[in-house]
């Protein structure tokens, strides 16, 4: 796990929010997710959207 994957996890631990965990196809990034992300956070989620293993 990336220091910036646990960032988001303890972001969505410590919201007290439902998350929402976004995985992306091969060929993605978790920036693929962001439009989606900001949807689910508008409505009272958190997004979590974690990288394969490599990703840039």
């Amino acid at each position: 796990m990336t220091d910036h994957e646990s960032e988001q996890v303890e972001r969505a631990n410590a919201s007290g929010r439902t998350p929402v965990v976004f995985i992306h196809g091969l060929w993605l990034l978790p920036s693929s997710w962001d439009r989606w992300a900001t949807l689910f956070e508008d409505a009272g989620f958190t997004a979590v959207k974690p990288g394969w293993p490599d990703d840039p």
